[in-house]
């Protein structure tokens, strides 16, 4: 993380030896002089651009090293960034160096994409208040996560699905399509997808590409449940 700042975006680290090397139990770890001269240093540094977990457990010989590591570093980041939401450690009693990992990978991954999902309040404000958008709050969306996690991550299958949907309720068969031909583009191999874009179309008026979206569905996943559909769409 300190090193390559720019590839280590976000890291969950379990049970890490942030002591090492340790002499008589007494902690002074190279790494943990790093990070103190690295927040020092660097103005924009990882822990504002980044995330960081970290956990340890007490129990065994190994943990009860790595704790002191942990602890210590705990205070650091406590001392140097006591407000920031980019790192979090855990403490974990009783827990040993072969089970830490089963409470912390959950906990980790929780904190580092907290803010990935789509929150069921916004959802609200769009599908329920119609205070916004959908496509608007979805380019919001993204810009928001690109900046979190320096990348591009696709936005869960539901929140696309959903809001395409609400479009084509509301009669806004154009934004129903361009949302739903953005769906089929970050998850291809969804029948439901192609399903939806068969309704969109059909709202169009476009019958021969819509029968063409449910035989693809059917035909890609080997399913039989449009097929009274695409009859019904045939006889039109």
């Amino acid at each position: 993380m300190i090193t390559y700042p720019e590839t280590f975006k976000s890291v969950i680290s379990i049970s890490g030896a942030l002591n090492y090397p340790n002499k008589d139990n007494v902690v002074k770890s190279k790494i943990i002089s790093k990070i103190n001269d690295y927040i020092a240093n660097t103005p924009d540094s990882m822990f504002s651009r980044q995330k960081y977990y970290f956990s340890t457990g007490d129990d065994g010989f190994q943990e009860s090293g790595f704790k002191l590591g942990a602890l210590k570093l705990d205070s650091v980041l406590k001392a140097n960034k006591p407000n920031s939401k980019t790192w979090r450690f855990d403490f974990f009693k009783r827990l040993n160096r072969m089970s830490t990992p089963l409470t912390s990978l959950p906990s980790g991954l929780t904190f580092i994409f907290n803010d990935w999902h789509f929150s069921d309040s916004l959802a609200m404000d769009v599908l329920v208040c119609h205070k916004n958008d959908p496509l608007k709050v979805l380019k919001l969306k993204t810009q928001a996560i690109i900046k979190s996690f320096g990348t591009d991550i696709a936005l869960p299958y539901n929140s696309y699905y959903q809001f395409a949907d609400y479009y084509l309720t509301n009669g806004k068969t154009i934004e129903a399509k361009e949302l739903t031909r953005q769906l089929l583009n970050l998850y291809p191999d969804d029948d439901d997808a192609y399903s939806l874009m068969a309704e969109v179309l059909t709202k169009k008026g476009d019958i021969k590409n819509a029968i063409i979206c449910l035989e693809k569905a059917q035909s890609k996943f080997s399913i039989d449940k449009y097929s009274e559909k695409i009859r019904i769409l045939k006889n039109q």
